[in-house]
């Protein structure tokens, strides 16, 4: 088995070290003092689509996957981003992308990934909650239908990044319908403001 990589990983890992260049550790130590979302290297990783690399060619992306991904990752983290280029990837193209293109309506996908993709829209995360910190088997929010649609109850706390954010990925691990349980009954949703 060959674990070479192919020209094309070569090019994004290129990429990402170049893009990463231009905003090494100072620049990440100015961002963490200010407490301020590195508005500037994302406005990059979209712009080289670096952004939407695992997402679907249809939506903007290039239809690779998460080695590619991963590998742009890698190259941003060593250039001085250290774990927080991780968590930008994670809640935007993975958990916000990945997440709608494998699982989302039509309509939903056609309307936010390829803003996603251009950097016009971000996602955050909305996992942890009071009771059962993030482990998911213990998560007491459900979902429950409605006849204007869903309604969500529950409480969410430490919500990753919602400041800069446009949408929500409400929870990860999806919700069971009110008064029954197990996977088949799972939901999972993306709020909009």
């Amino acid at each position: 088995m060959n674990f070479d990589l192919g020209e094309e990983q070569r090019m994004i890992q290129e990429t990402a070290r170049r893009v990463g260049a231009d905003f090494g550790v100072d620049y990440w130590r100015a961002k963490d003092a200010a407490h301020e979302f590195p508005g500037e290297l994302w406005r990059a990783v979209c712009d080289t689509g670096l952004c939407g690399i695992a997402l679907p060619e249809a939506y903007g992306g290039s239809g690779l996957g998460m080695l590619e991904l991963v590998l742009a990752i890698e190259e941003l983290a060593a250039a001085g981003a250290g774990s927080t280029v991780g968590q930008l990837f994670i809640l935007n193209p993975v958990f916000g992308g990945v997440a709608l293109a494998e699982h989302g309506q039509e309509a939903a996908r056609r309307e936010y990934l390829p803003k996603m993709v251009a950097g016009e829209m971000r996602f955050c995360m909305a996992l942890t909650e009071p009771d059962a910190g993030v482990n998911t088997t213990h998560i007491k929010t459900f979902a429950e239908r409605t006849s204007s649609g869903w309604k969500i109850n529950g409480r969410k706390i430490w919500i990753t990044a919602v400041p800069d954010s446009h949408t929500q990925d409400a929870g990860r691990g999806a919700y069971p319908q009110a008064g029954r349980g197990g996977a088949q009954d799972a939901r999972h949703f993306a709020v909009h403001d």
